[in-house]
């Protein structure tokens, strides 16, 4: 008679963590995307708070892209390009005059690299978290960053535009890196205080596209992730939403197979 081996605690407990958090690849990158946002707020002028956010966002572009295991090319590709941007951040610590205004053209070409680096994380976990065949709380760590993305993604397209147009708001003529956040995020969620408004022109454009983008990922990323969160799905049914993976075993039957009617 065979022995029958008995399960240790260990493993049920191995078990039970996959299917409530999966391989936990991102939530160390959600971890660093709330860092990157918390220095960004904190930055200021100061030239060395700006080199050190630099650094958060290109190492959480560098650990999304390993979390996620994309090709060698793939990922020296985007090596190299962070190491350019970094390097770029270290290097104004050194140069003198006014690097580090919102209007010095050296400063909105860094965050308009930055704003690439985070455009690049938001679509290496955005297309990991899609390609997830369970949905545990590790896809909605993903999804979570990607939604964080947009909010300091658009942060930063609104201080380039600020530098480039000599001003933002119609309330204030000299913002802080926290009011572009701040307004960043109120718009995205569409909260709306009022205390904080766009000028009228290219700032109105650019905010009514992120509240748009941000609705869209609401209602369509967010919602299905929550909605299948501890379920198996088909690869892909995320991306698409249109597909439930939790269809009943006809859906997935031949229809040549049906019985023939008597």
């Amino acid at each position: 008679m065979p022995m029958i081996r008995r399960r240790t605690l260990s493993e049920d407990a191995h078990e039970l963590r996959q299917l409530i958090m999966g391989d936990g690849h991102f939530v160390p990158v959600l971890v660093m995307t709330l860092l990157s946002l918390l220095f960004t707020v904190m930055e200021g002028s100061l030239r060395w708070m700006q080199a050190l956010t630099a650094l958060f966002f290109v190492g959480t572009l560098m650990l999304a892209l390993w979390r996620s295991g994309v090709s060698r090319p793939v990922f020296r590709t985007c090596a190299l390009f962070s190491a350019g941007v970094a390097a770029f951040a270290v290097v104004g610590l050194f140069v003198p005059g006014d690097w580090g205004d919102d209007s010095h053209l050296s400063t909105m070409v860094l965050r308009g690299l930055l704003a690439l680096v985070i455009l690049l994380t938001f679509a290496v976990v955005l297309r990991a978290a899609v390609r997830q065949t369970r949905v545990t709380l590790d896809t909605l760590a993903a999804a979570l960053t990607s939604y964080l993305l947009i909010g300091v993604f658009f942060s930063l397209v609104y201080r380039i535009i600020d530098g480039a147009t000599g001003g933002f708001f119609a309330q204030t003529p000299a913002p802080t890196p926290n009011d572009f956040m701040y307004f960043s995020f109120v718009s995205l969620t569409t909260t709306g205080y009022g205390d904080l408004t766009a000028a009228s022109g290219v700032p109105r454009g650019a905010v009514i596209f992120e509240l748009i983008l941000g609705q869209v990922y609401l209602v369509t990323i967010i919602s299905l992730v929550v909605s299948h969160l501890g379920r198996d799905r088909v690869p892909g049914a995320l991306a698409r939403g249109i597909r439930d993976a939790d269809s009943g075993p006809d859906a997935d039957s031949d229809p040549s197979e049906s019985p023939e009617p008597t």
